[in-house]
């Protein structure tokens, strides 16, 4: 007979209280917001460019690999690429140069081709992405930040759309960011009509 594990029933009823604390008007409104600008860039032919660190870079990538392949339904490749994922160019210039400005130089490359930037960070205090979204904001690309309510307070310069669901901790924010980016993918995958 199995011994049922109370912790983990625990552990996964925070999470459903979580989800449903972020089911709220203002969430559904910036999920809406960034699905429309996510969808507009790829309709321009333009690409989506994402970054991370740490757990954050692997959503990132996350989101790469469910879009330029596919999710829910069959489609053409989307354009979107994770900043960091070719080594030899972040880890030259995190070397010669300097790490918080690593994000920002790959990302400088794809300015004139870049549609949206998105980026997943659960604090909003990294400089290398604090400076990436003020360089996207001087060069008037639009962003999406799957964020937290305490990152609001740390970012610089406040990404167009910011996606903070309720959790107060690190694994629980990226555990939210999961779910909502899933709904962002599949929401792309349903709206967008790339010729």
């Amino acid at each position: 007979m199995v011994t049922l594990n109370m912790e983990l029933f625990e552990y996964l009823d925070q999470t459903i209280e979580n989800i449903k604390a972020s089911n709220t008007v203002s969430t559904q409104k910036a999920m809406e917001d960034a699905i429309k600008l996510a969808v507009e860039a790829i309709e321009q032919n333009r690409i989506i460019v994402t970054a991370g660190n740490g757990g954050s870079m692997a959503d990132a990538q996350h989101m790469s690999g469910e879009l330029v392949n596919y999710f829910t339904k069959k489609h053409e490749a989307f354009p979107v690429l994770t900043l960091g994922v070719n080594s030899s160019v972040s880890t030259a210039w995190a070397n010669d140069f300097e790490f918080s400005a690593q994000f920002e130089r790959e990302f400088s490359a794809y300015l004139r081709v870049c549609g949206l930037l998105v980026v997943f960070t659960t604090s909003g205090k990294s400089e290398n992405i604090n400076r990436l979204l003020e360089r996207a904001k001087f060069e008037k690309i639009p962003t999406v930040a799957f964020a937290s309510e305490q990152a609001i307070k740390n970012f610089r310069i406040e990404p167009d759309v910011v996606i903070c669901p309720k959790a107060s901790s690190t694994p629980r924010i990226q555990e939210l960011h999961v779910n909502l980016m899933h709904y962002f993918c599949q929401e792309i995958e349903n709206r967008a009509n790339r010729q």
